[in-house]
């Protein structure tokens, strides 16, 4: 919780600002229902209107700036809470972005989509439940304490003391109870977010296999789980009302007991005996969020364990600390690369050295399982080699900035992934500001005009998730024209042909092939089909 305050602090000056709203909220309350007990009990006695005129104007005050001064504590705290929201999904993506593909290749997409929505969401309560609410209640409590010890000092203590056992006793008694309800809580979310990401993904494939049936019972005992602790949870916040009713009434039994002697003695006006007990009441409202806001702790807990649990992975590919210039020429040498995941696994590659001149039509091939994805994504430095090196004019790949080589080398990867977005939009991934005809111009070189032409909204036609409208070869092509808009002097395909019929696949080939010759072209592949154009054929297991 320490780390997560200290990515905060740069809006302390906004929450110092609400916390001060807040406080004189409160304060108004109480002033407000302190001046209107005084008010009506004096009324009572029918004095002179010389005699309340300062209660009147007092009532008309606190009733008018408690809620200027509620709406402005609203307005801040929104603002407050938007703030650091921003803050951590911004810091979070920052995180993360380094770790793809190689280090989020073995969490699900279910459970990563939780700890970027849910659960950084779940963190948004930090500042406005757990920061915010305990630091006015202490203000309030201290200075009404000081208010009624003016009095009496037992006043003060037994006032101070119900405080105390409402927002600091019951509290803690509610966070120790809803600790693991909270925690079990983030963790059924996520399995629920899983089980639902799973399930639609993979919908096609559950009914082919006659598992639709079993997915949905796995959701709903899940939903059910979830309901459940959510019902505990809702319980528990109802407890935390009572026992918190429970001491604010013992507040004004308490005060009672001191004060009622002092009436009955003259030392104390018995119409401060109405404004004191108004005055407790009022004192509580500072206390009232704090028992669901601690009861919410180990949700709060759990969720920040997660969000840094990702956030605090190393990076596979760690940028340099002294950043080389892209290379003027863009020829590729690997020199005696050897490539293994992980130091207790066998290597994939092994002392494996190729020359690829600038503008050159390598084609690699042979078998699956022989390493030929593994050596794609070496190129692109989704990984780095754990022997030898790979160098680009000259430069070693690990001292370039990883953020640069995207601007040298395109990688086409064997499955592409499109967005679930128009056409136009999966096109401008490539370049962001190409116009329409630009676009239309990548789509013509990769035979889709035809295509385009027959659409409803041509370039704004929607392709639904991962581009499910199109067909394999139809999202091959638009991969390809990504590549033309791209215009890298690089370009890697991995397996560009899979799963195509023969027809489709000699088309991709051949459009390949004919990309400008000024560009690199490297074609993986384990299929020898219309390699004949290829300078260079290099045969991999």
């Amino acid at each position: 919780m320490i780390r997560l305050l200290a990515l905060l602090r740069t809006e302390r000056g906004w929450m110092l600002l609400a916390t001060v709203l807040g406080l004189a909220t409160i304060l108004s309350g109480v002033g407000l229902l302190m001046t209107s007990a005084f008010l009506i009990a004096r009324a009572a006695l029918r004095p002179s209107i010389a005699e309340i005129q300062v209660a009147v104007t007092g009532v008309r005050f606190f009733g008018i700036s408690r809620g200027i001064f509620r709406y402005l504590e609203r307005l801040v705290s929104h603002e407050v809470t938007f703030r650091l929201l921003t803050r951590l999904r911004v810091w979070f993506f920052r995180a993360v972005e380094p770790l793809a593909p190689a280090r989020l290749a073995g969490t699900r997409s279910g459970d990563l989509l939780a700890r970027v929505v849910a659960d950084v969401e779940s963190l948004e309560h930090v500042y406005a439940r757990l920061l915010a609410p305990p630091a006015v209640a202490l203000l309030t409590a201290l200075l009404c304490a000081w208010f009624f010890g003016r009095w009496d000092a037992r006043l003060a203590w037994a006032l101070f003391g119900a405080l105390f056992a409402g927002g600091v006793v019951l509290p803690l008694v509610m966070q120790a109870a809803g600790k693991r309800i909270g925690a079990r809580l983030v963790i059924v979310r996520a399995e629920l977010s899983v089980a639902a990401v799973d399930g639609v993904q993979g919908l096609a494939d559950l009914l082919i296999y006659g598992r639709a049936a079993a997915q949905q019972e796995k959701l709903g005992a899940l939903n059910r789980e979830w309901t459940h602790l959510q019902r505990r949870l809702t319980s528990l916040n109802g407890l935390g009302e009572a026992l918190l009713g429970l001491c604010q009434a013992a507040a004004v039994v308490a005060l009672f007991a001191l004060a009622a002697p002092q009436v009955t003695r003259g030392a104390l006006d018995g119409i401060m005996l109405a404004v004191f007990t108004l005055g407790v009441l009022a004192c509580f409202e500072s206390v009232a969020p704090l028992p669901q806001a601690f009861q919410n702790w180990g949700q709060q807990r759990q969720a920040t364990q997660r969000v840094f649990a990702v956030a605090d992975v190393a990076p596979a590919v760690p940028a340099p600390l002294r950043p080389q210039p892209l290379p003027e020429t863009h020829d590729l040498t690997l020199d005696d690369i050897s490539f293994r995941y992980a130091p207790e696994e066998d290597c994939v590659l092994r002392h494996f050295s190729l020359q690829i001149p600038a503008g050159a039509r390598v084609a690699i091939v042979g078998p699956s399982g022989s390493g030929k994805s593994t050596l794609a994504q070496l190129l692109v430095r989704f990984w780095d080699v754990t022997a030898g090196a790979i160098r680009l004019g000259g430069c070693d790949l690990r001292e370039l900035e990883p953020h640069a080589l995207p601007r040298v080398i395109t990688m086409v990867p064997q499955q592409p992934w499109l967005m679930g977005a128009t056409l136009r939009e999966n096109l401008r991934l490539a370049k962001p500001d190409a116009h329409d005809t630009e676009l239309l111009g990548a789509l013509a070189a990769v035979k889709l005009e035809r295509f385009v032409d027959s659409l409803p909204e041509k370039l704004g036609t929607w392709l639904g998730d991962q581009g499910l409208q199109l067909s394999g070869g139809q999202r091959r092509r638009l991969a390809l024209a990504q590549a033309l808009l791209r215009a890298t002097p690089v370009v890697v395909f991995d397996e560009p042909t899979a799963d195509l019929d023969p027809a489709t696949e000699r088309e991709i080939m051949d459009l390949i092939w004919s990309l400008d010759a000024a560009r690199t072209v490297i074609v993986i592949t384990h299929r020898p089909i219309a390699l004949d154009r290829a300078s260079q054929i290099v045969r991999l297991g």
